[in-house]
C-alpha cells in the first residue's frame, strides 16, 4: 500500500460525491411530483426533501460508527445500495401511495447519502492528515458541482420520459442505476491507510512508528545507531543515522 491508494480514495470520493449530489436536485422534481402524486400540494411534496436532510444527519452518524467497526469500503457500498434502492422504489410512488415517496426518496435516500457522505470524507482525511481542510473542501465542493452538472441532464431525462408530472418515475429508475454503479465501483477504492500512517509516511508496524516518535535525548545518545562523526570546519558533533 502506498500514496497512490490515497489518491485513488480521494478521486473515488469525489466521483461518489458528484453523483450523490443528484439527490439534492429536488427542485427539479418538485413541481411534477406535487401535481402527479400530492394533488398539487407543494408542502407535502417538499416534505420529501426535508426528510432527506434529516436522515442525512442520522445516516452520517450511523455510517461513521459502522466504518469504525467494519471498513469504509463496506459502508460506502451499503450506502450506495440503500440510496439506489430508495430511488428505484420511489419510481413506484403514486397518488394512491404518496407516502412511498417519503419513505424511499426521503428516508432511504437520506440514510444512503449519509453513509457515503461522512465515510468518504473521513477516509480521504486519514490519507492526508496534514491537508484535511484542503481535501475536505475538494470533496464537499463536488456535491455542488454535481448539482450544476446534473441539473440539465435530469431535466432532459424528465422531458425524454414524457415531461413534467410524467417523466419523474422513469428518471428515478435511471438515477438509481447511476448510484448503484458509481457507489459500488467507487467503494472498491475507499481503503483506509494502515495503522500508524502519519502525514505521507506508512509504518507497517505501529510499534515502530511509536518508537520513532518516542525517543528522549538520553535514549537517543545511548542508541546503537547514534555515532560520532567529526566535521571538517566545525567542532565534532553527534549525529544519528
Amino acid at each position: 500500500m502506498n500514496k497512490r491508494h490515497g489518491l485513488h480514495s480521494v478521486f473515488a470520493a469525489i466521483a461518489i460525491q458528484l453523483t450523490v449530489g443528484i439527490a439534492y436536485l429536488w427542485s427539479v422534481f418538485q413541481k411534477g411530483v406535487a401535481n402527479s402524486i400530492f394533488g398539487g400540494k407543494n408542502a407535502a411534496a417538499a416534505l420529501t426533501f426535508s426528510l432527506v436532510l434529516a436522515k442525512l444527519a442520522i445516516g452520517s452518524v450511523i455510517g461513521g460508527k459502522l466504518a469504525a467497526k467494519y471498513t469504509t469500503r463496506v459502508v460506502v457500498f451499503v450506502g450506495g445500495i440503500i440510496l439506489s434502492a430508495g430511488f428505484f422504489l420511489a419510481s413506484f410512488a403514486s397518488a394512491d401511495v404518496p407516502w412511498l415517496l417519503w419513505a424511499t426518496y426521503g428516508v432511504m435516500g437520506g440514510i444512503g447519502m449519509g453513509f457515503t457522505y461522512s465515510t468518504t470524507i473521513a477516509c480521504a482525511q486519514k490519507w492526508y492528515p496534514h491537508k484535511k481542510g484542503f481535501v475536505t473542501g475538494i470533496i464537499v465542493s463536488a456535491i455542488g458541482i454535481g448539482g450544476v452538472v446534473f441539473t440539465p441532464i435530469v431535466e432532459n431525462l424528465i422531458v425524454f420520459f414524457g415531461g413534467t408530472g410524467v417523466g419523474e418515475p422513469k428518471t428515478f429508475m435511471v438515477l438509481s442505476s447511476v448510484f448503484l454503479v458509481v457507489c459500488s465501483s467507487g467503494s472498491i477504492f475507499m481503503v483506509n491507510p494502515p495503522e500508524g500512517y502519519v502525514a505521507g509516511n506508512i509504518f507497517t508496524n505501529p510499534a515502530a512508528a511509536k518508537e520513532v516518535n518516542s525517543y528522549t535525548t538520553a535514549q537517543m545518545l545511548k542508541h546503537r545507531s547514534f555515532i560520532w562523526q567529526p566535521q571538517r570546519c566545525c567542532s565534532p558533533v553527534w549525529v544519528g543515522l
